[in-house]
């Protein structure tokens, strides 16, 4: 008979085993131990499974002290470092912030080029760009609005497009405006002066009818006719300066102002019925050259009066 000396694999323990035995138990920690598995090293990435029935393990002060117990980190160590955002996802893609003036074409309606509404109460008002055509009463009775600019894009103004803003006092025109059209400002009461660009070659009747504050006008320089009722009840307008170009003066233009001089220059050659109706303060008036004057132009008026100088006029030529 032989003798097999090895270790029990759970323990450690040191067994001894003869040839003939088949398995030998530990008698420390009572498991069962194959002889084969003697003299072999103990693999700590094999490990048999632990058994069911076995008895509890014995407390032995000794065997506990040389057991290996597991390591347990430090706390204190250094931890990782924390990733932000873009570290991990370096292709985000981060919202593109809104301009001001994008903000601002919130509030208008634009249709292929053309202000069809706007549904703001700013009391400053800029039409975007590339705006061309400003439609029929788009502003109308925005009482809110002090202050209007206009981009050069803009060409046309459509009837009373700002009638009965009465707030309104100021306003920059487009230097490629040409045509505003019927009653597009009338009853801006607080208007005091425009400057209308040469660039405009029509402006419809009564565009500026009932501009009480209106005192200083200036007219551009291709305009052929005073449209009708055009400063009809400009009752604060004492003065103005019609150009070379101008052929006729319809009916009502000057009406209830408050006219002290009017110079009619050479190129007008009707002056229509009641063009300057109750110019009561009218004290001057110079004739560049003989337009026709119809016989109730200047009805209502200290000129109108038989023993005048229109009178005299008229009955020089027989009008």
């Amino acid at each position: 008979m032989s003798f097999i000396k090895g270790k029990c694999h759970f323990c450690g323990r040191a067994l001894t085993a003869d040839d003939s035995e088949r398995i030998v138990i530990c008698p420390v920690c009572g498991n069962k131990n194959p002889v084969s598995w003697l003299g072999v090293p103990v693999s700590p990435s094999v490990q048999p499974a632990p058994r069911t029935d076995q008895k509890p393990l014995m407390t032995n002060p000794a065997l506990v002290s040389s057991t290996v117990q597991p390591e347990i980190p430090n706390v204190n160590q250094q931890q990782p470092p924390t990733m932000t955002l873009t570290q991990v996802f370096p292709q985000t893609v981060q919202p593109e912030p809104v301009s001001v003036s994008e903000q601002d074409t919130s509030d208008f309606r634009i249709h292929l080029g053309r202000l069809v509404g706007y549904d703001g109460n700013a009391d400053t008002v800029r039409i975007p760009d590339g705006v061309t055509v400003i439609e029929p009463e788009v502003f109308r009775n925005h009482t809110e609005i002090q202050y209007v600019e206009m981009p050069d894009s803009v060409q046309t103004i459509e009837a009373a497009a700002f009638m009965g803003c009465s707030k309104l006092s100021k306003i920059k025109l487009s230097d490629h405006l040409t045509m505003i059209g019927k009653q597009a400002f009338q009853d801006c009461t607080s208007i005091k002066g425009i400057t209308i660009p040469d660039s405009v070659t029509e402006i419809a009747s009564a565009a500026f009818w009932g501009c009480i504050m209106l005192t200083n006008i200036k007219l551009p320089n291709k305009l052929t006719e005073i449209s009708a009722g055009l400063f009809s009840r400009c009752e604060s307008m004492q003065y103005i300066v019609i150009p070379e170009t101008v052929t006729v003066i319809r009916e009502g233009a000057f009406s209830f102002t408050g006219l002290k001089f009017i110079q009619i220059p050479s190129a007008v050659t009707d002056v229509e019925k009641r063009a300057f109706w109750f110019c009561s303060s009218l004290e001057k008036i110079r004739l560049e050259g003989i337009p026709h004057l119809s016989r109730d132009a200047f009805q209502d008026t200290p000129y109108g009066k038989q023993n005048s100088f229109l009178g005299r006029l008229k009955s020089s030529f027989g009008i």
